[in-house]
C-alpha cells in the first residue's frame, strides 16, 4: 500500500507566504493531488521547474513571464492561467505575485487531451480574474486538506472539474475577444463602402467567409444585418455632408453612390423623416 501523507500548512518561506493542501506524496511537486495559493513579495523566479503532475497556476496578481520548452515566451497577468505540462521543463519569473494553484495525477492531463480541449495546446490561456473561480479555488483547499483518504477519488474528481471550468470560461473569453474584434473590423469595411459600389460579397470575402455566412455571423454579433448596418452608415454620412453648405445635394447624392438625387431623398426620408434639404435647413 502506498504511503500516504496529509500537508495542509500556512506559512512563510522566506519572502513566499504559502497555504496549500498536498495529498498522494510530500511536498509541492511530489503531491499527486495539490491545491492552493501563494504570494511572493519582489521578483519570483522558478527555473527548469518541472512536475510530474498536470498543474494550473491562476494568477490573480502580478505581472511576468513564463518560457517553455520550446523557448516560447508567454506573458502572465492577472486573470491568466499557466498551465504545467506533466515531464515539461519551463521557466517562470513574476514580480509581487500572487496565484492559486491546482494538481492532478499525470494521466488526467491525457483524458483531458482526448476531450479536444484546445486551450491545452497554449501554455497560457485567459479565463480572467473570476469571483466564482476564485472561489472554488479556496473551497477545494479546504476539501482537501479535510478530504478523509476514502473519498481522494471525489476530490480528484472535484479539482479536474474545477481545472475544467478554467479551461471553458477561458475558451468563452477567446470567442468574445474573436467577435468583438471580427465585428470591428466588419463595421469599418462596411462604413468604408457606405457608398454602395463595393458589394457585400466582396467584403465577406474579404473577411474570409462567404456571404450567408459573414451575413449570419454579423447579425448575430450586432443585431442587424450588414446591409442595414451599412445603409445607416450612408446615412450618417450623408447628415455630416449635409452640414457643409458649399456642397450641392446632387454632389452628396453622387458621392454616396445615389443613382440620382431622387433615390437619395427617397432614402434619406425614409430613414430620418426629413428630405435632405429640409435636414439641412433643420441644422442652421
Amino acid at each position: 500500500m502506498a504511503f500516504v501523507r496529509h500537508i495542509c500548512y500556512f506559512c512563510y518561506m522566506g519572502e513566499a507566504r504559502i497555504r496549500s493542501s498536498c495529498r498522494l506524496g510530500i511536498g509541492y511537486q511530489s503531491g499527486q493531488l495539490r491545491a492552493g495559493y501563494q504570494e511572493g513579495v519582489g521578483t519570483v523566479t522558478q527555473r527548469n521547474f518541472v512536475t510530474p503532475q498536470y498543474a494550473v497556476v491562476y494568477m490573480v496578481r502580478g505581472h511576468g513571464h513564463a518560457i517553455d520548452g520550446q523557448g516560447q515566451r508567454w506573458e502572465l497577468s492577472p486573470g491568466c492561467v499557466l498551465q504545467r505540462r506533466p515531464g515539461e521543463a519551463h521557466h517562470f519569473e513574476t514580480h509581487d505575485p500572487a496565484w492559486y494553484f491546482l494538481a492532478v495525477p499525470a494521466p488526467c492531463y491525457e483524458s483531458l487531451r482526448i476531450t479536444g480541449l484546445r486551450s491545452l495546446d497554449t501554455m497560457v490561456f485567459n479565463p480572467g480574474l473570476d469571483p466564482g473561480l476564485r472561489a472554488g479555488c479556496e473551497a477545494m483547499i479546504d476539501e482537501l486538506g479535510r478530504c478523509p483518504a476514502t473519498q481522494l477519488a471525489a476530490c480528484n474528481a472535484q479539482i479536474l472539474q474545477l481545472i475544467v471550468r478554467f479551461h471553458l470560461r477561458g475558451a468563452e473569453r477567446h470567442e468574445a475577444g474573436r467577435e468583438d474584434s471580427f465585428a470591428r473590423t466588419a463595421c469599418r469595411a462596411l462604413e468604408r463602402s457606405c457608398d454602395g459600389r463595393r458589394p457585400l460579397e466582396a467584403i465577406a470575402h474579404e473577411l474570409g467567409l462567404g456571404y450567408a455566412a459573414f451575413r449570419k455571423r454579423f447579425t448575430n454579433a450586432l443585431g442587424i444585418a450588414p446591409g442595414t448596418y451599412r445603409i445607416r452608415a450612408r446615412i450618417e454620412r450623408a447628415q455630416s455632408l449635409l452640414s457643409d453648405p458649399v456642397l450641392s445635394i446632387e454632389a452628396i447624392a453622387d458621392d454616396l453612390g445615389y443613382a440620382d438625387i431622387f433615390a437619395f431623398s427617397a432614402q434619406f426620408k425614409r430613414h430620418t423623416g426629413h428630405s435632405p434639404s429640409t435636414f439641412r435647413k433643420a441644422m442652421g
